[in-house]
């Protein structure tokens, strides 16, 4: 739902915003930058959770 919203305003277009987003999650979060924790493409995923100390129930009824 973010995602979809950040696109439809152009957000993922903008790349000083998105320089700046980078460089906040560099000050926050330096080693995880460093490592690369934030670099995340998923494909033709499905019931997919990224992050730290997830707790998820996932039912899928196919």
């Amino acid at each position: 739902m973010v995602r979809q919203r950040l696109e439809a305003a152009g957000a993922d277009r903008d790349m000083e915003l998105v320089r700046q987003a980078r460089e906040l999650l560099e000050r926050v979060d330096p080693q995880g930058a460093k490592a690369g924790k934030y670099k995340v493409k998923v494909t033709g995923g499905k019931g997919v959770v990224v992050g730290d100390n997830a707790s998820v129930t996932m039912n899928f009824d196919d």
